[in-house]
């Protein structure tokens, strides 16, 4: 892995204009990065919060840390770190300075070996998709969007830009619905699609199921994780953040910003409101107001969202 001066680091950050301040030598060089209670030497680091820093004192010895991204209150507390890049959010600045010195470059235009795409998928320019998927006819993905292997996406399905599709997910298939005639079930066939707004990631194995009529739909910056099940007909807003393991059932509508949680369950046809947070394993059986954390079985309203620290 190749090093880079700090002064390097320093100078993308301002490019960025990312608010920061630096303490320390000047002279030093990274060699990569690392966590914290397993660090090496020479390489970057983060602390989230002071919290964290007192909870891992004793299993970190600090004055071996080179370098380290912290925030103000950490570094008041801190005075065996050598060096220090002090902003607001280190989180965000320490995954920045990742992905602008030490991410390769992905591949791109590129379709690996047995993947099939359909005569009437419309593929923009920038697009990389991986070994052995299936886009089908009516499929539309837009500029410098990435698929992983193992992706099926079928139907009328529109993906923005700069979105990122994990290996194993699938996206456009029928959802689950049924008619009772007599004793029998029959499969309700399904006649919208699923449009995926600008950088939304879909996590691996996960499924987004057709519209019945009009389109599921996933907002623009909404993060979907592995393992989740995004039935027909959702709504979801923008920058939604859907973790492990969720399900947001048929026709359920989430506002901008809220945040369902692993393993929460939301059923269909209720709304939760902006900027609310559904908690670990929460059942949501009733619309959820705007702003609020609900947790448990049926998940009732606990307390208004503060600066959850996600």
């Amino acid at each position: 892995m190749t090093d880079y001066a700090i002064e390097e680091i320093l100078a993308s950050l301002s490019q960025n204009k990312i608010k920061y301040a630096y303490y320390g030598d000047r002279s030093i060089r990274v060699s990569g990065f690392s966590p914290i209670v397993d660090y090496q030497r020479g390489t970057l680091t983060w602390i989230k919060s002071k919290e964290k820093y007192v909870s891992l004192e004793s299993r970190v010895v600090w004055n071996e840390i080179d370098l380290a991204v912290m925030d103000s209150d950490t570094k008041q507390k801190t005075d065996g770190i050598r060096n220090a890049i002090v902003c607001e959010n280190p989180k965000n600045v320490f995954y920045t300075i990742l992905e602008n010195f030490f991410t390769q470059e992905e591949k791109r235009d590129c379709i690996g070996k047995y993947s099939v795409v359909e005569s009437g998928a419309k593929i923009e320019v920038n697009v990389y998709i991986g070994s052995n998927c299936y886009i089908g006819n009516k499929v539309r993905i837009c500029e410098g969007t990435r698929i992983g292997n193992n992706v099926v996406i079928e139907g009328k399905v529109y993906i923005g830009r700069n979105c990122r599709i994990k290996s194993g997910a699938v996206i456009g298939g029928d959802g689950y619905g049924y008619r009772k005639e007599k004793e029998a079930y029959y499969h309700t066939h399904h006649f919208g699609g699923v449009r995926i707004g600008d950088n939304v990631d879909i996590g691996s194995n996960t499924c987004i199921d057709k519209g019945s009529m009009s389109d599921t739909v996933i907002g623009c910056g909404s993060k979907i994780d592995n393992l989740c099940h995004i039935a027909h007909n959702v709504r979801i807003g923008n920058g939604v953040m859907v973790v492990a393991g969720a399900v947001i059932a048929g026709s359920a509508e989430i506002g901008d910003n809220a945040y369902i949680a692993p393993g929460a369950i939301v059923r269909n046809q209720i709304s939760v409101g902006q900027g609310s947070l559904i908690g670990m394993g929460g059942v949501l059986t009733e619309d959820a107001g705007e702003n609020y954390v609900y947790m448990g079985v049926p998940a009732k309203s606990i307390r208004e969202v503060k600066n959850e620290n996600l």
